[in-house]
């Protein structure tokens, strides 16, 4: 499949919110569902979460991601940050979920619904 790419970058006040992803999304039955550049590694947690919150929200059970790059930023990016580009990557590649994913600006923070 061809590759995806997801950014998300914010500035509110001295706050900064920053990621940006380009992985590929593969469809099969192995249980390698992550591949991960070896530059990526640090970002494991966030990659895994959003991954599985997507499969746990939506039609799709057998989704692969190989993460071929995160952009960071060592103050601005955090493994939330990077589990909600995992998850919007796929919304914009598979679908939307029926969950609401957003980034609230006004209280700075990201809400998953469960």
């Amino acid at each position: 499949m061809e590759l995806k790419k997801y950014s998300f970058i914010k500035q509110i006040g001295a706050k900064g919110f920053y990621a940006e992803i380009t992985c590929k999304i593969e469809f099969d039955k192995s249980n390698k569902a992550i591949e991960i550049d070896e530059n990526c590694q640090e970002w494991y947690a966030g990659i895994q979460f959003g991954l599985q919150y997507y499969k746990d929200n939506s039609n799709y059970n057998s989704i692969n991601l190989n993460i071929i790059e995160i952009k960071s930023n060592v103050v601005d990016t955090s493994q939330i940050i990077v589990a909600f580009c995992v998850i919007k990557l796929l919304e914009e590649a598979l679908g939307k979920l029926n969950k609401r994913i957003e980034f609230n600006e006004e209280k700075c923070f990201f809400e998953f619904d469960r």
